[in-house]
């Protein structure tokens, strides 16, 4: 009973992180993205469905072909004993192949079975007090299940509120500007394509659509996987830029989508149909001439319910889906099912069809206004987007995380409903939402703008790479997100400036695979870019590579800044790496080239070279490098049953083993009452021809049960016969029992084989780690080692009486003639040249160039000077930190902060620390590389220069950059007029005077403090009696104080007019005929000099004169 007990304890699931690149079934890729432990215990029971959990199989043969005949049980029953002991247990009534519907065909089956596909099932139970969280961990304990997991509940991230409306328009002006403009009656209403300020938001915090569409509108081969509720799909405003298929059901199983509101809306924002004088418009929605994206509806909502999550990706990639948009996630932080991660990678691997190489996956992060790992668009393999509102704040509901990508639009409807985003809805509507499942598509939609416009030449981490640089920074108004909106709010037109930025440079070679044909020999291949440009390939024994510098005419064997060294050049389309190490990994990257040495992004490949007699001494294996069999080591199966030994951490067994890492294990107990194995764990083959003495070593612990037996065993003849070293029948008794052991019977012989075997029927486990072979030879130079120094030096070590030591830039060696004596600098037959001849037992090989791997062998010079067959050594001298460009500057006022002032590093490595110098002279703190550019903000006056520092050596960046610091002018003004002290009703002409005023000052009168007038520096006004003229000027130069400036005042004196009269008396009257007469005038309010014009009879007559 005790030891029932024992079994069924673990209370926590752990799921290991791992990425992996393997070829499976004909080559197929298979890429995954981490998948970090779930803890159960701190899940709630809301997060998970009740009735169910999820299983997936480990590959084996055995296995597979046993569930070939269940793919469906009705009975809960999978013919897999020790699977349906625990169904049985739990009451399993129906156990699914959970990847199983018609609609995914046949047609990729052998794709789907290299992802492991046909290895997951859902275990649905009868049970009424099941302990979900008891079950898994039941499960997870035996050998044969990879996975068991909760079955985690989904939601749609539906809008927060929403107000549908009609399909009619309250503003159908627009804004036409110059751009194209569609004849949608509501696209002046969508300010999240085009904002103008409507409903009170910022103009242009916008996604830049319309100057978008002056480069792409749209490509009917692009397809747009809309995974959300079904589609209206004949809606007037989506009909014609639905994909031929329609889509699927995932729900219901069956071809009939069910249109629903949430889908409809994200739909009809990736590409509504423009310019159809109907409704709205899409960001890729074309140009009316039916050339929008397609859009593929994945239904996996309906009104009620959800499911086909985990189907959905799969189909969208097996039909030609090169983007995938999502606004659905798990209703808890922290949790996610495998299931699910495995499709969308699918997805990512396979998606793309025609149009671009793999899908890229579009992620809504969440409504639910916080931070945290929100499945999945937390996820590695989601492009996650943000919501913000139309002053380009982050709207009040959306999650924010430094996993956040970007932000888009995603409107707030919470006081104006218009201020949320206008699309499609179902019975041919339209309305408002909000939400960052309205902002996500904004985002799908500018990555098929994206992959119309560069159709078939880009992969999805381009698309990734050129929506994330292309955005508009956007935390000025967001100064308490910095960092967790993404690299800023969605830009299509900058977006579409990038793509064609990268279509105008060289394309990279359209397909580049590299194939292990023996164990030294890997074959190239590439198909040219469609200009059919010549090809560089370099090499490297690291997955990092620098960049060619433009301009540069590469040769064979030079070295790469940053990593990798040329191994060809030329207009060929095939290449053969020779002269390698046999089980190695080599990675390759392949580069177009023009005329005018111009180059590529490049193309990356690797592969391992196949598996060859080990030789070279000490042999390690710790098992840490993945959850697989090591390369070339072996696992034999003589029961049948696939009960064979595993590579992990063993969990459910008391105690555990206690090592270090992963290890291999056969857990006998796991399979269960009944079960019995009897496998081998083998190394690969082993050369010890050249070894008088020879040491194995491993630390292990066995528990043994009744009949069961551990044995170490070893083979001189490549494993046809196998001889014991030792065997144990009672459990070890240390935790771990360190073994180690001369076995002379192997010294000497060419083809060693060493294997652990456990025999038993349902014992306990025995685990094994930290293997080590070792051995000693008089005829070989031993304890040879090569360690970097600094960037141009590396010391190597040796022990030998008398050594021959030569080098290689690619690894490649002759044999030194027997009975020759060679001095340095002298080259090998067959490849090498001789660094040191000589009884020391060490040499310093300096001269060397940073980044660069150096290989070395050093032979025995014995007696007559015969050379001994030689050991070799390697290593890579340390990195120079890469010279990036320095950039920025500028100009600001005196006695201000130079804010806005910056200088920007294009570029940084982790691991490097950048200073700013000012003057020559350290400014501020260093900064730390993180692999993007870097930005000084708000730097003062002076010259700047930086560098780059690492753990050997500190170097200088190109470019020198300038910040001024400008004084700054006085504004002032004075006003003139051109009279004062006047009559009532008399307009008098005020002038402005500016003092640096600049080219263009603006002047805003004041008459007793209250404005008038124009901006002009004239102003032309009646005044009354004590009115105070005064004008306020402001400046249009950039660097001035006081501004804006008010002038002098002006007290205007205005005094109301006199009655003015005339009377005239003449000197005589009446007179004689001929007589002279003098008429004298007498004025009223005349003034000192009144002027007067005589009449007579009605006509001017006379002088101005009083007489």
């Amino acid at each position: 009973m005790t030891r029932l007990l024992l079994r069924f304890v673990l209370p926590v699931i752990i799921i290991t992180s791992y990425t992996i690149l393997l070829q499976a079934q004909q080559n197929y890729s298979v890429v995954k993205g981490e998948r970090p432990p779930v803890d159960l215990n701190n899940v709630t029971e809301n997060a998970y469905e009740q009735d169910r959990i999820l299983i997936k199989f480990k590959p084996d043969k055995t296995i597979e072909k046993a569930l070939e005949s269940h793919s469906k049980s009705l009975n809960g029953l999978l013919g897999i004993p020790m699977v349906d002991t625990l169904n049985l247990q739990y009451k399993v009534k129906v156990a699914n192949r959970f990847f199983q519907q018609f609609v995914l065909g046949k047609k990729y089956t052998e794709r789907h079975k290299a992802w492991g596909f046909h290895l997951w099932y859902e275990l649905i139970t009868d049970s009424d007090d099941l302990d979900i969280k008891e079950m898994v961990t039941r499960y997870q304990t035996l050998d044969i299940i990879e996975v068991a997991e909760p079955v985690y509940k989904k939601r749609l991230i539906a809008p927060v509120s929403f107000e549908p409306i009609s399909n009619t328009s309250d503003n159908k002006s627009g804004d036409k500007g110059t751009n194209w403009t569609p004849n949608d009656p509501r696209y002046a209403e969508q300010w999240h394509y085009h904002n103008t300020g409507q409903q009170g938001g910022t103009i242009d915090k916008d996604i830049d659509l319309p100057e978008a569409w002056e480069i792409e509108k749209g490509n009917a081969s692009v397809i747009v996987a809309i995974i959300d509720g079904g589609i209206q799909y004949n809606h007037p405003d989506l009909a014609g830029n639905m994909w031929s298929g329609i889509g699927y059901n995932f729900v219901t199983n069956s071809s009939t989508i069910q249109p629903e509101a949430h889908g409809t809306h994200v739909a009809g924002t990736v590409a509504a149909v423009n310019n159809n004088s109907t409704g709205v418009s899409g960001v890729a929605g074309g140009s009316g001439n039916n050339d929008g994206v397609r859009l593929m509806s994945c239904q996996v909502f309906t009104s009620t319910s959800g499911g086909g999550f985990h189907l959905a990706p799969v189909y969208a990639a097996d039909n030609g889906a090169s983007i995938s948009q999502n606004s659905w996630g798990y209703i808890d932080v922290g949790v996610y099912n495998q299931s699910e991660l495995d499709a969308i990678d699918y997805f990512n691997t396979n998606g793309g069809g025609t149009a671009l190489t793999g899908g890229i996956t579009i992620f809504a992060a969440g409504n639910d206004g916080s931070s945290g790992q929100w499945y999945p668009g937390c996820y590695s393999g989601a492009f996650s987007v943000a919501a913000t509102n139309n002053n380009d704040q982050k709207a009040y509901y959306s999650n924010y995380d430094t996993w956040i990508d970007i932000s888009a639009p995603g409107g707030e409807t919470i006081s104006v409903t218009s201020r949320g985003v206008l699309s499609t809805l179902i019975n041919n509507g339209y309305g408002f939402y909000q939400g960052t499942s309205m902002a996500c598509p904004h985002a799908s939609g500018v990555a098929a703008l994206v992959v119309s416009l560069a159709y078939g030449q880009l992969t999805a981490a381009d698309v990734s790479a050129i929506i994330k640089a292309s955005t508009d920074d956007h935390y000025a108004q967001n100064p308490g997100y910095v960092g967790k909106l993404g690299t800023g709010r969605l830009n299509a037109h900058q977006a579409l400036l990038e793509t064609q930025s990268y279509l105008s440079g060289v394309l990279n070679p359209q397909s580049f695979i590299a194939t292990a044909v023996s164990t030294t020999q890997i074959d190239l291949n590439w198909t040219k870019n469609i200009d059919s440009d010549d090809v560089m390939i370099i090499w490297s024994s690291s997955p990092s590579f620098g960049i060619p510098t433009e301009g540069v005419a590469y040769s064979t064997g030079q070295t790469i800044s940053g990593g990798g060294t040329v191994l060809y050049v030329g207009g060929g389309i095939t290449f053969n790496h020779s002269g390698l190490f046999s089980n190695t990994q080599y990675f390759y990257k392949a580069f177009s080239v023009n005329a005018t040495l111009n180059y590529s992004n490049g193309r990356e490949a690797s592969a391992y070279t196949l598996c060859d007699v080990i030789s070279t001494f000490p042999f390690d294996e710790d098992f840490n490098g993945s959850t697989s069999l090591p390369n070339c080591w072996e696992i034999a199966d003589h029961q049948g049953g696939g009960q064979v030994w595993q590579i992990g951490i063993m969990t459910g067994q008391t105690p555990v083993p206690a090592l270090t890492g992963n290890y291999a294990f056969l857990n006998s107990d796991g399979y269960g009452s009944g079960n019995s194995q009897n496998t081998d764990l083998i190394t690969p083959l082993l050369d010890l021809s050249s070894y008088s003495s020879v040491n194995l070593g491993f630390k292990h612990y066995y528990k043994e049960w009744s009949g069961s037996s551990a044995t170490l065993s070893y083979s001189i003849n490549n494993g046809t016969s196998w001889i014991q070293i030792q065997q144990w029948t009672s459990t070890t008794s240390l935790n771990p029992t360190i073994f180690s052991q001369n076995i002379a019977a192997v010294a000497g012989q060419s083809q060693v084989k060493f294997k652990w075997n456990f025999t038993g029927t349902w014992g306990w486990f025995w685990a094994v780690d930290d293997i080590q072979i070792t051995g000693t030879t008089t005829n070989e130079v031993t304890s040879f080692s090569a360690n970097p120094i600094n960037t141009n030096q590396i010391d190597l070590s040796w022990q030998g009486s008398d050594v021959l030591l030569i080098w290689s830039p690619t690894g490649t060696f002759g044999a030194p003639t027997n009975g020759v004596a060679y001095a340095a600098g002298q080259t090998i037959s067959g490849g090498g040249t001789v660094l040191y001849s000589g009884t020391n037992t060490s040499f310093s090989h300096t001269g060397l160039i940073p980044s660069t791997t150096y290989y070395y062998k050093a032979f025995l010079v014995q007696s007559g000077i015969n050379y001994s067959n030689g050991v070799t050594a390697n290593t890579t001298t340390y990195s120079l930190p890469i010279i990036y460009n320095l950039s920025g500057g500028g100009t600001y006022c005196e006695s201000t902060i130079p804010s806005g002032i910056e200088v920007t590093l294009s570029s940084s490595e982790s691991g490097v620390s950048y200073q700013l110098l000012r003057n020559g002279n350290p400014y501020g703190t260093p900064l730390s590389g993180n692999g993007t550019l870097l930005t000084w903000y708000d730097v003062t006056e002076g010259t700047y220069t930086a560098s780059a520092s690492n753990s050997f050596s500190t170097i200088a960046m190109n470019g020198t950059v300038e910040v001024t610091e400008t004084p700054s002018s006085l504004v002032t003004v004075t006003i003139q007029n051109d009279q004062n002290n006047v009559c009532y009703g008399t307009t008098v002409t005020y002038t402005a005077f500016p003092e640096n005023g600049g080219v263009s000052p603006s002047y805003q009168w004041m008459v007793n403090e209250t404005p008038l007038g124009t901006d002009s520096y004239q102003f032309y006004y009646t005044p009354e009696n004590n009115d105070q003229i005064q004008v306020v000027m402001t400046s249009s130069l950039s660097c001035v104080s006081g501004n804006p400036a008010s002038s002098n005042l002006v007290n205007m004196v205005v005094e109301d007019a006199l009655p003015a009269s005339v009377t005239i008396v003449v000197d005589q009257n009446p007179v004689c005929d001929g007589a002279s007469v003098m008429f004298t005038a007498f004025p009223t309010n005349g003034g000192e000099s009144p002027s007067y014009q005589w009449k007579l009879n009605g006509n001017n007559f006379g002088s101005d004169y009083p007489n």
